[in-house]
């Protein structure tokens, strides 16, 4: 074959793919995009209100975003602890109840609220309890679900993080730990009460060692169990959130990538894949419809400018951009989808014009 030929070859490659990848823009969806101003998108709930927290020069506090009224401060504990009160907001569930940080009124470490409502205060929900010599220091929630129920971990007086479970009923719980290993971490809670998060425990491989492995307690009174990693090759995985039918996404990670899983029982661990070559991503949450939100970055997860960019995955439509699925030319860049509700709106933060702000998208017909 000729010179000529091979280029008019390579030159008909290159159009098909790009039509190819066109065509599949054209028949992912879309979405309009709301701009929640000087907050981050961390939860959405199934009616569209949105929790955060305040960048400056906003006070560092949790906001709720509701679409008839705007950004409500959530307020903080009261007192006036060194360097200033703040909360945060992480998690809001279908009736509106939230559970976030604030400063502890002396000391100013976090301590995880209950807020039942906006025109409610927040109720301190307390820490892990003493054993032994060990008590909790701080803590942090991470995870509300629709009855209510709050996950989250402590840390202990030595260092060590422990994960809790906590009700209306029940109060504040520690979380069994692994057999034979020791740390852990309560990431996200369903309906159904099963919670996953991160734990150590015992390497096979290595006797006496311990790794860091996403984890599943089938409820808050059972012992949890390692979902494994994408690969022999990966050495660490952490579980960030799961659904109604237990799907859990998440994060598996080697010495050099990290890659987005989705994981199911009758199935294992499916790596999500990439949007660059040598990338990375991380799954933070998943719908009852099990599309699958996060970010992904072209470099390593290292430096202060990681690239990095919003995603959606489908299992019709696998992983896309969500910068390629907005109008155009409006100015943001989305670098992180942190949350999505039953009716597939997405928040998280981006910049806007260079400035951090919150967003939300919501499906266009």
């Amino acid at each position: 074959m000729n010179a000529g030929v091979c280029v008019i070859a390579r030159r008909a490659v290159l159009f098909a793919c790009a039509l190819a990848f066109l065509a599949g823009l054209a028949q992912a969806q879309h979405y309009a995009i709301t701009d929640l101003g000087l907050m981050s998108g961390n939860a959405v709930n199934d009616s569209g209100e949105v929790v955060g927290g305040g960048y400056p020069p906003k006070p560092n506090h949790g906001f709720l975003w509701i679409k008839a009224s705007g950004m409500h401060d959530l307020g903080t504990f009261p007192g006036n602890p060194p360097g200033g009160q703040y909360s945060s907001a992480v998690g809001i569930n279908r009736t509106g109840e939230i559970t976030g940080v604030s400063g502890a009124p002396t000391t100013g470490y976090p301590l995880p609220y209950f807020k039942p409502s906006l025109s409610q205060p927040m109720e301190n929900i307390g820490l892990v309890p003493n054993y032994g010599n060990s008590h909790a220091i701080y803590g942090n929630a991470y995870s509300i679900n629709n009855l209510g129920d709050i996950v989250g971990s402590n840390i202990l007086n030595y260092g060590d993080e422990v994960a809790f479970f906590w009700s209306k009923a029940t109060g504040v719980r520690q979380l069994y730990q692994p057999r034979g290993g020791r740390q852990t971490r309560a990431a996200s809670i369903n309906d159904v009460g099963q919670i996953v998060g991160l734990c150590q425990v015992p390497d096979s491989t290595s006797p006496g060692t311990l790794v860091w492995r996403a984890c599943l307690w089938a409820a808050h009174t059972s012992i949890p169990q390692s979902i494994g990693t994408l690969s022999q090759e990966h050495i660490a995985s952490t579980a960030n959130a799961i659904n109604h039918s237990g799907e859990v996404v998440g994060t598996s990670s080697n010495a050099s990538t990290w890659h987005a899983f989705l994981w199911t029982a009758q199935s294992g661990m499916m790596d999500l894949g990439v949007l660059d070559p040598n990338g990375f991503s991380e799954a933070l949450a998943i719908n009852a419809a099990g599309e699958v939100v996060g970010r992904v970055a072209s470099t390593q997860k290292t430096g202060v400018n990681p690239n990095y960019r919003g995603f959606v995955w489908t299992k019709a439509g696998g992983m896309k951009d969500l910068n390629h699925l907005i109008p155009a030319n409006t100015g943001w860049v989305l670098q992180t989808a942190s949350s999505i509700n039953t009716s597939g709106q997405i928040v998280g933060y981006g910049l806007l014009h260079g400035q951090i702000h919150g967003y939300l998208l919501t499906p266009v017909p």
